[in-house]
């Protein structure tokens, strides 16, 4: 996942800079769907939600929050844990993130950005035993959350941007993501 990241952000460094037509300074309200690759533990699936955020710009620097809403598909099933036959299948669902990134203006249209805040996942985690009931369980797990990404502003208010993320969550869980997102600025 990190070197399909990395070669989208050579893609976007050369190609996007030449097709962004206007300056977009950065700043304001920002509103965005998101869609990618989402990675719990060592099962991949999708991602999809929106996010909403203001920024300010100093100079070359721009300071920001987000708040996000997303979902997944990915699911990851395990039966080495338990004795023959069983079986624990862990479903990734609802996640909300709040909170703050800082990034450097490196072209006209073009921020490198980090960022850090706080995640609260939704996991399903259901057991089936051979002639047992299935057991259900759904629970939520608090994290954190790191990113790097780039934003390519594609017109004064328009803007595109690829994101690697990290997350580090309760009880040792570990989610990783690759997401694309397109905006609008007010």
């Amino acid at each position: 996942m990190r070197k399909t990241f990395f070669l989208a952000l050579a893609a976007s460094t050369i190609a996007c800079p030449a097709m962004a037509q206007s300056t977009n300074d950065f700043s304001g309200f920002r509103l965005e769907a998101l869609g990618g690759l989402d990675e719990f533990e060592d099962d991949q699936g999708a991602v999809y939600g929106a996010a909403i955020g203001y920024d300010v710009r100093s100079g070359g620097w721009v300071f920001g929050v987000t708040g996000e809403v997303n979902d997944s598909s990915t699911e990851e099933c395990d039966t080495s844990v338990f004795t023959a036959g069983d079986e624990v299948c862990a479903q990734v669902g609802r996640e909300f993130y709040i909170g703050g990134r800082v990034g450097h203006v490196i072209a006209d249209n073009l921020l490198l950005y980090g960022g850090l805040g706080y995640s609260n996942t939704r996991l399903r985690i259901e057991t089936t035993t051979p002639g047992a009931p299935d057991t259900t369980l759904a629970a939520n797990y608090d994290g954190v959350r790191a990113t790097l990404g780039l934003e390519l502003g594609i017109s004064e208010n328009a803007f595109a941007r690829a994101e690697l993320r990290g997350t580090a969550l309760e009880d040792d869980f570990e989610r990783g993501q690759l997401i694309g997102g397109l905006g609008i600025r007010f």
